[in-house]
Formats: C-alpha cells, sequence, structure tokens
C-alpha cells in the first residue's frame, strides 16, 4: 500500500510541474521510478507516456477555457511532432542510450540558458514587444476556437490572449515555421525514445524561436504532449512495458496535480514560469549528462 502512495505522490507532484511549465512531467516520473523505486527503465517509461497523457487532459482544460492554448498552432506542430515520436520509438533498438542522455542533456542546458537570456530581455519590453493593447474586459476580448485575432496586420495572421496576472490582452504574431517544424520532430524523437512528453524542448523553442509568448506556449504544449504520447504509448504497450497497476497509481496523482497546476499557471506571471522552467532544465540537463558517464545525482 505504502508503494502506491508514493506513487501517487509522483505522479501528483509531476502532473503540477508539468502542467505548469508544459513539459508533461515525464522528465520527472522517469528518473524517479527507474533511479529512487527501482522500477525497470522500459516500465518507466511506459508508465510515463500514459501520465503524460494524463497531465495534457487535466492541464488542456482549463488552458482551453481561458483560451491560452493556440490550437491551430499545436495541430500544425504536432504533425511533425507525432512523425518523430514514432521515428523515436522505432531507433530506441539502435541508440546507445548513453549517447543519447549526453546528447538530451547538453540540449537542455543549452535551451536553460537561452531561456535565461530571454527572460531577462523580456522583462524589459514584454509591452513593446507584444504590443499590448489597452485595458479591456476578457468578455470583450474573448476570443474563438483556435485563440486567433479577427483582425489581421498588413495581410499578416496574428493571435491574442488575455493576460490575467498583468490584466492586458496581448496580441503576437508566430516566426519560423520551419525551425517550429525540425524542433518538434526532435521533440518527438525524444518522446518515443525515453518516455517524455517533449515539452522542455517544445516550450522554448515556441517562446525563444517561434515569438509565442510564455503562457501559450506552456498551454500549446500540454495540449500536444498529449497526442505525441498516444503514438508511443501503443508501442510500449504492444511490447509489454506498462504495468496496470504502478501505472494507474501514478495517473491518479498526475490528474489532480495537473488539474492544481494549471490553475496556478493561469495566475502566475510569466517571469515565474521561466524561472521555474530554467531551474527544471538545469538539474534534469546535469543528471543526463552524469548518466551518460553511468553516474546520476540522483
Amino acid at each position: 500500500m505504502t508503494i502506491y502512495l508514493y506513487l501517487i505522490l509522483i505522479g501528483l507532484g509531476a502532473g503540477f510541474l508539468g502542467s505548469i511549465i508544459g513539459i508533461g512531467g515525464g522528465i520527472i516520473i522517469v528518473p524517479i521510478l527507474s533511479l529512487l523505486l527501482k522500477i525497470p527503465i522500459q516500465n518507466a517509461i511506459g508508465t510515463s507516456l500514459v501520465a503524460v497523457m494524463a497531465t495534457s487532459i487535466s492541464a488542456s482544460r482549463l488552458f482551453f477555457k481561458k483560451d491560452l492554448t493556440n490550437l491551430k498552432i499545436g495541430l500544425f506542430l504536432e504533425i511533425f511532432t507525432t512523425a518523430g515520436a514514432v521515428t523515436g520509438s522505432i531507433l530506441i533498438s539502435f541508440i546507445k542510450s548513453n549517447m543519447l542522455f549526453g546528447l538530451f542533456g547538453l540540449l537542455t542546458l543549452v535551451s536553460a540558458y537561452f531561456s535565461y537570456r530571454k527572460n531577462i530581455s523580456l522583462q524589459k519590453n514584454t509591452l513593446q514587444k507584444n504590443g499590448i493593447k489597452d485595458k479591456m474586459p476578457v468578455q470583450q476580448q474573448k476570443l474563438n476556437y483556435y485563440g486567433k485575432d479577427a483582425q489581421k496586420d498588413a495581410g499578416e495572421e496574428s493571435y491574442e490572449y488575455y493576460d490575467t496576472a498583468l490584466k492586458q490582452n496581448i496580441r503576437y504574431k508566430v516566426r519560423n515555421y520551419p525551425v517550429g517544424s525540425l524542433t518538434s520532430f526532435v521533440a518527438g524523437i525524444m518522446s518515443g525514445l525515453l518516455g517524455i512528453g517533449g515539452g522542455f524542448i517544445k516550450v522554448p523553442t515556441m517562446n525563444l524561436l517561434m515569438d509565442i509568448p510564455m503562457k501559450v506556449a506552456t498551454a500549446t504544449s500540454n495540449f500536444m504532449i498529449g497526442i505525441t504520447a498516444v503514438s508511443s504509448s501503443v508501442i510500449y504497450m504492444m511490447k509489454g512495458f506498462i504495468v496496470p497497476d504502478i501505472t494507474a497509481a501514478v495517473v491518479i496523482g498526475v490528474l489532480i496535480g495537473g488539474t492544481a497546476g494549471s490553475f496556478t499557471a493561469y495566475r502566475m506571471k510569466n517571469k515565474y514560469i521561466v524561472i521555474i522552467l530554467i531551474v527544471i532544465l538545469i538539474i534534469f540537463g546535469i543528471n543526463m549528462i552524469l548518466k551518460s558517464f553511468g553516474l546520476n545525482l540522483f
């Protein structure tokens, strides 16, 4: 009974953090299950994939309700992410894990660095960069299903959302679609190989390279990771790597934590979300690099 309580608490924490920063929680669940609870890595990955779907479902409900999720961009990028997830599930038998963990760790540290640099400039230029309009009641600025503003600026489609923390409507334009597509494919490969949602790649990419505000990037990533996990989890289920009782306990915690996390993220300022993201990236980036040499922080 005690082990199941631990599993629920693990899911609770992973779901909470995962929904706040849009990473799905898989990058937290797999190390804890495999390193601390000594669950075989294959089973940990299978459990993580199902938990990632639960995080996506629980967190996306509120994000959709608050019009933070950019469904149009999410569905476009998910085409490439799903292709990557299938590719990763196939490649897992051919790539040495230590090489993969090393590259994975370096990538997370690079993402953490650029997220930090972006956060410094973002706090100084938020109003000018995002073209914030005068304060208006959210009821007057209700967005449509795609989170899209009805207006077009110079023939280019723009998007808009209402930021509760800033009490402002923020308009933004999405750029660098080719880069976003490529990194989404890479995120999908990571999901298929390691059982994570790939949000730690998606969120910085959407925020730093595609100029999507952090809250929208987080919400859109939460929506995408559920779809990504489905394509990978089917393969793991066929191989018998998903243990029902372990998975069920983690998912219960994830559903509760994911709902609480999305509720919290909606009321947090962007800079706090970025700080949490940076800390998570650094911790797991260092651990993955050490793991490539047979060492672990935890």
